[in-house]
């Protein structure tokens, strides 16, 4: 089998309100074989500057990756990736931890589109979902996480884990997650999402203790885990595309739940190496799914990378708070990903269900890209 076209694509996908930026746009990226078999992958950069974000991905996927990749073997994803990151650190130079390059962070959403739609092809070439091809961990649902707001009713729909995202003065934003426990009664699970705010650690653990949140999400700075004990688990990583970041989060012993997005950090290859590292630490892995980019392909790499992470919380606590990993979704962005797909993911009864039929366990509907919603 030889990959004989790569087509890339620009998209909006998550939400239909997005702005001219390019910020909330995405890749997605169409591999043709000999054999008939096409993969679909995507790419993103999450709210890149505008001269490097998703028309940035295309450019390089058509004149730096694609020319290189015309008659390969697509099933040896492993193998294509690593001379992807060579190519690419040939040309950027090697990515810094902590320093924002726009070449290299497009160069990596480039990569991400590109190895999701070989593990695709690898998928429906052996007859698996890429869930089976990655791990023997094998779920048949995953949990989805409902972004909490005031106004709305989300139980309606079988939900029962909601994410609840702080900023400014630290008392206001705890009567939000107040308002969200009396919202959904004291069953539901409440993640709290530090946005912009910077309390003391003492003040964090009290209040987060007092709410019985399950899980944190630190999106500004991570506190020592000293400071934070005993409270509940600290998940980061979201929106970092950089490896050797990602990395240093697990070593440095902050982080209990590292939070990688599949379609900017380097697609399933990528992760199978976080998997990887985070087994020394120990850390738990649980894959994100942007609310505000990425189409139906991304949400259903997403589930397939979350069907099989092994999930053996380290201590008690973890086991307490965080019984499996979860994907943050909403009813909306669930039926505007859909309409990207013929296959559509299935949300009923409160789960995301995970396709069994072979790769993505999906393609999209190639009309689609015709629309308005594609550039």
């Amino acid at each position: 089998m030889r990959i004989t076209s790569i087509t890339p694509y620009v998209v909006s996908g998550a939400v239909s309100d997005i702005s001219d930026s390019g910020g909330d746009y995405s890749c997605l990226v169409r591999i043709e074989t000999d054999t008939g078999l096409v993969g679909w992958g995507e790419g993103a950069t999450h709210h890149p500057h505008p001269d490097w974000g998703a028309p940035k991905i295309l450019e390089l996927i058509n004149t730096m990756f694609a020319p290189t990749l015309i008659g390969r073997d697509p099933t040896v994803p492993m193998i294509i990736w690593n001379e992807l990151q060579a190519l690419s650190v040939s040309t950027f130079g090697h990515p810094k931890p902590r320093v924002l390059d726009y070449k290299q962070k497009a160069s990596t959403g480039a990569i991400s589109a590109i190895d999701i739609a070989l593990w695709d092809i690898n998928g429906q070439a052996k007859g698996q979902p890429i869930c089976k091809l990655l791990s023997n961990v094998i779920r048949s649902q995953i949990k989805p996480l409902l972004q909490y707001q005031s106004h709305s009713r989300c139980s309606i729909w079988g939900f029962d884990t909601f994410e609840v995202t702080i900023h400014g003065r630290l008392e206001k934003s705890m009567q939000t997650v107040r308002a969200a426990r009396e919202t959904f009664g004291r069953h539901a699970s409440i993640v709290v999402n530090n946005s912009t705010l910077n309390a003391p650690a003492e003040e964090l653990v009290q209040a987060m203790s007092s709410a019985r949140v399950s899980l944190f999400v630190e999106g500004i700075k991570l506190h020592s885990k000293e400071e934070l004990m005993p409270s509940v688990p600290v998940v980061w990583g979201e929106h970092k595309w950089n490896g050797e970041e990602l990395c240093d989060g697990m070593a440095g012993g902050n982080v209990d739940i590292l939070r990688p997005n599949i379609i900017i950090c380097g697609g399933f290859t990528a992760l199978l190496r976080i998997l990887t590292i985070a087994k020394s630490h120990p850390v738990l892995v649980m894959s994100s799914c942007s609310e505000y980019y990425g189409s139906g392909i991304a949400l259903a790499a997403t589930i397939q990378a979350s069907a099989a992470v092994p999930w053996n919380p380290a201590n008690a606590e973890q086991e307490t708070n965080a019984k499996e990993p979860m994907i943050r979704l909403s009813p909306n962005t669930l039926n505007i990903r859909n309409q990207f797909l013929v296959q559509k993911m299935d949300g009923s009864g409160g789960y995301l269900h995970v396709s069994q039929a072979p790769g993505l366990g999906t393609t999209v509907n190639e009309q689609v890209l015709g629309r308005p919603t594609a550039i």
